[in-house]
């Protein structure tokens, strides 16, 4: 994927969720791996990729769009505390999450 198809907010909404992900209380520990594909540690380097500008490999897209879906649909309850971390509100959270899932070179 290309750096260029998202927004820098939308690149820092990414980076941020990613981040909340790993570092948060979203997800129990228990079920994160099942939940996301990916252990907190994996997704801790997806958000360094995205937060630099790395080369991104369909398997970090995969790990993001994971846990961008998750964040949005998990119950968790915590969408107050999300959108406090990442300065986005939920909206825009799914934009970011659309445009990432339309750019995303999954097969």
């Amino acid at each position: 994927m290309s750096m260029r198809d998202l927004t820098p907010a939308e690149r820092t909404i990414v980076t941020l969720c990613l981040d909340e992900a790993a570092n948060g209380d979203y997800f129990p520990d228990w079920e994160f791996e099942t939940l996301i594909g990916a252990s907190r540690s994996t997704v801790r380097d997806a958000a360094l990729r995205f937060s630099t500008g790395l080369e991104i490999s369909p398997e970090m897209e995969s790990v993001a769009l994971s846990v961008l879906n998750n964040l949005l649909g998990y119950p968790h309850a915590k969408m107050d505390q999300l959108e406090r971390n990442t300065r986005a509100e939920g909206r825009t959270i799914l934009e970011a999450f659309t445009r990432l899932q339309k750019s995303a070179s999954l097969d």
